[in-house]
C-alpha cells in the first residue's frame, strides 16, 4: 500500500514524505535516548529534592533524597528487588551503595543507617551525555584555568539549576600565596560583572563546610546585575592554597 502511494506521488513530494517520516522516527528515537529512568522509593518513605538539574565534573545528574522508617537491611533488600539483576553492591563506611547501569544512565542508591530508620540518596547519572560533551567540558576547564595562576587545578565543579537560579560552584588548588589567588579571583569576578562588596577573615565553621576543609581563610562576597558570588580562599591540610567559588545567576529575571 505504501509503495502504491509513493508511486503516485511526484518525486519531490515523495522525497519530502520520506524525509518527514525519517525525521519523526529519529525524533522518537532521540526522545527515548534522552529519557531519564525513574527510580521508585519505598512507599512510606519521605522524599525530598536535592537536584533535578545538576552537573558534577561534567556528568549530568538527577539526585533525590529520602528517609525510610525501615532498617538499612530492609531498605537495601527492597531496592535489590526493584533494581533487578546485575546490581553492584559496595560498602562505604557504614553506608550500603547499590548500583546498576540502565541504557545510557547509571543508577546508584546510597543507604545510611539512622537511629529511627534509613536515609537514602538516589542518583541517576547520564553517562552518554557526559561522554559526548567531554570536549566542550574540557574547553571550559581550560578557559577557566587560563585565567588563574599557572599550574592551578580544578578539584571539582558543580553546576545546578533550582528555583530560577543557576549556580556554578568550583574548587581550585595551587601552590601560590593567598594574595596571588585573591588578585586573580577579583579580576575574574570583575570581568564577569561582579564587584567586591565585602571581605573578611572566614569563620572556622565556613571553612569546614566546603568540599575541602580549610584553615586560616578569607571570604569575599561579590554582587552584580542579577547575580552574586562568594569566594573562600585558604590552605588545606597539605599546605596548598584552595579557592572555593560559588557564582549564582538569577535566570528567572531573564524570562
Amino acid at each position: 500500500m505504501l509503495k502504491h502511494l509513493l508511486n503516485r506521488r511526484p518525486p519531490r513530494l515523495t522525497a519530502l514524505f520520506l524525509t518527514s517520516t525519517l525525521s519523526l522516527l529519529l525524533a522518537d528515537s532521540s526522545a527515548a535516548a534522552l529519557a531519564w529512568p525513574s527510580v521508585p522509593i519505598p512507599k512510606d518513605a519521605v522524599a525530598y529534592a536535592v537536584g533535578d538539574q545538576m552537573t558534577v565534573n561534567g556528568i549530568p545528574l538527577r539526585i533525590q533524597g529520602f528517609f525510610a522508617k525501615t532498617t538499612q537491611g530492609e531498605t537495601a533488600n527492597w531496592f535489590r528487588q526493584r533494581l533487578g539483576k546485575h546490581v553492584v553492591e559496595n560498602k562505604l563506611g557504614s553506608a550500603i551503595v547499590l548500583g546498576r547501569a540502565e541504557g545510557q544512565h547509571y543508577i546508584s542508591v546510597r543507604l545510611s543507617p539512622e537511629p529511627l530508620g534509613t536515609s537514602g540518596i538516589v542518583t541517576v547519572a547520564h553517562l552518554y551525555a557526559a561522554y559526548y560533551s567531554r570536549d566542550t567540558k574540557k574547553a571550559e576547564t581550560e578557559r577557566l584555568l587560563s585565567q588563574l595562576p599557572p599550574g592551578s587545578e580544578v578539584v571539582t565543579e558543580l553546576q545546578s539549576t533550582d528555583g530560577g537560579k543557576q549556580s556554578r560552584y568550583y574548587v581550585l588548588s595551587n601552590t601560590y600565596h593567598e594574595d596571588v589567588n585573591r588578585d586573580r579571583i577579583l579580576e575574574l569576578m570583575r570581568e564577569n560583572g561582579l564587584a567586591l562588596r565585602f571581605q573578611a577573615k572566614a569563620p572556622e565553621a565556613t571553612l569546614q563546610k566546603g568540599v575541602t576543609q580549610l584553615s586560616n581563610g578569607a571570604v569575599f562576597i561579590f554582587n552584580g546585575y542579577n547575580k552574586e558570588a562568594i569566594a573562600v580562599i585558604g590552605r588545606d591540610a597539605t599546605g596548598r592554597t584552595v579557592v572555593q567559588v560559588n557564582v549564582i545567576n538569577n535566570i528567572a529575571s531573564y524570562k
